[in-house]
């Protein structure tokens, strides 16, 4: 993955509940306020965090694959680069793990390549998420 800024980062987490990440957002910013949005299904939860002198949306998503929850920051404005950059800053500081796209949402990248963090290092993954 190439260390451009993406416009959005998302990673997955592996837990049975996003009570941790929400824990984890409220230890990591200033402020995070709940946000409705219209659409969202039923497992999701939106929020607003303060970062600087900016609102960053955020969506957190409960089983939004077996096992795992996803975090998705909606702005380029967040404090990381790229899906790794956050993925190493979730596992360091929660030691779950956590999973994202090897290759972003562009034509021709394998779907199913992800990059792996656990307590073993980092790897390529084949995952049907």
């Amino acid at each position: 993955m190439t260390s451009t800024r993406q416009p959005d980062v998302e990673v997955y987490l592996r837990s049975p509940s996003s009570n941790i990440l929400i824990q984890w957002l409220n230890s990591r910013f200033k402020s995070v306020q709940s946000h409705d949005i219209k659409g969202l299904p039923k497992n999701a939860q939106a929020y607003i965090v303060k970062h600087n002198e900016f609102d960053l949306p955020v969506i957190i998503i409960e089983s939004a694959a077996k096992g795992f929850c996803s975090i998705l920051f909606e702005t380029q404005d967040s404090p990381w680069a790229n899906d790794s950059a956050l993925a190493a800053e979730l596992h360091d500081s929660i030691g779950y793990v956590v999973r994202y796209s090897d290759g972003g949402w562009s034509e021709g990248a394998d779907p199913d390549a992800w990059i792996q963090i656990d307590n073993s290092g980092t790897k390529s993954i084949i995952w049907q998420g």
